[in-house]
């Protein structure tokens, strides 16, 4: 399970539902960059924006990875070496 694919999958899906939201956000990025003289933005800058931050936890919240499916990977025989884990 790629966790990392599948909320940036999620994220962009919301965003393109809340174009409004997306505007946004595309704006405060924009402005971002711009701060920083139209090159790349610096990571402590890119943290602190709000609605980024605040559009990354929303997702999160709605749609958290379940957490039996991760335990469920840990119990699972090794497909490589056909092996169980030990308990």
């Amino acid at each position: 399970m790629d966790t990392t694919s599948n909320a940036l999958s999620i994220t962009l899906w919301r965003l393109a539902q809340n174009q409004d939201i997306q505007q946004r956000l595309r704006q405060e990025i924009f402005d971002a960059q711009d701060a920083q003289g139209g090159g790349d933005i610096a990571y402590d800058d890119l943290v602190g924006l709000p609605l980024l931050d605040a559009v990354c936890r929303e997702t999160l919240r709605l749609y958290v990875p379940p957490l039996g499916s991760m335990l469920s990977l840990q119990l699972t025989q090794c497909p490589i070496t056909g092996t169980s884990p030990r308990p």
